[in-house]
């Protein structure tokens, strides 16, 4: 067994889950044929933790989860990226 998967990940990739906040969380639906559900913003961490806890319900034991997570090479390489963007070296 294996899940492979690219989430969407920060601010541009806009991640939604259907639900309500607030008040109109709980909202009873007049007419199923032509609803619509809400959406609200999925935040990187409440991702992540669904996706796991997904993995770990539905793979076998010694299954796979395969999954991308972006970044910064900057952080790792010691490189101050603001100065590498004025024209400075590392």
């Amino acid at each position: 067994d294996c899940i492979v998967t690219d989430p969407p990940y920060g601010v541009r990739a806009g991640a939604k889950k259907q639900g309500r906040v607030g008040e109109k969380a709980h909202r009873e639906i007049q007419d199923l044929a032509t609803y619509i559900p809400s959406k609200v913003s999925y935040e990187e961490e409440d991702l992540s933790r669904d996706l796991l806890s997904l993995a770990a319900d539905a793979l076998k034991d010694g299954g796979r989860l395969v999954f991308l997570v972006p970044v910064d090479l900057a952080d790792f390489l010691g490189i101050d990226r603001a100065a590498s963007e004025r024209g400075g070296g590392p």
